[in-house]
């Protein structure tokens, strides 16, 4: 089950709203969306003043069984560095991300698994931190857009009193939403 609100709530920008999300997840095998969690809980904003914007996320989740629970913070902030550049409506977006996930037990965090997981097979801890910092060029604003861009994460693992994972990734894609 999936519930959301959302309100336009500018705050300090000339736009924005302010959502909460939540997601419940019975525990059925056959239900791999967010596989270890039964509650997620997430409230966000995003707002922008001309070029600039900021998107503000705090998302915490009930681990199933004996998995421990997470408590997740992502700030995004994006600056529309040219418009109109090939067409009408187009942009060119400077985008940094700072995240930070904490589990209140050990290994209660896992590496992302289509980046991270490749270097460190199932690599987890209890503490993880990452910066991204990137292009994107909006074709058809959030709809359609190709990204690029660098990341360096860290895990810590308190059990092992060691880091599971220390790297840099690199992403390019294209994204498409509707």
């Amino acid at each position: 089950m999936v519930a959301g609100l959302g309100y336009n709530l500018p705050m300090f920008y000339e736009t924005g709203g302010l959502h909460l999300d939540y997601l419940f997840n019975n525990g059925n095998p056959a239900n791999n969306a967010l596989e270890p969690y039964d509650h997620v809980v997430s409230l966000w904003h995003q707002g922008s003043s001309g070029p600039f914007g900021l998107g503000v996320d705090l998302t915490l989740a009930h681990g199933l069984e004996a998995r421990p629970s997470v408590l997740g913070v992502t700030v995004l902030p994006t600056y529309v560095i040219a418009k109109n550049m090939i067409r009408k409506g187009d942009s060119l977006q400077a985008v940094l991300r700072y995240q930070f996930a904490v589990s209140d037990g050990d290994n209660g965090l896992q590496l992302q698994q289509r980046y991270e997981q490749e270097a460190v097979f199932h690599g987890s801890g209890n503490r993880y931190q990452a910066v991204y910092a990137g292009l994107n060029y909006l074709v058809f604003g959030n709809r359609l857009k190709l990204m690029s861009g660098l990341e360096y994460s860290v895990m810590h693992n308190s059990a092992n009193d060691t880091e599971a994972f220390k790297g840099w990734t690199y992403l390019a894609g294209v994204r498409v939403y509707f």
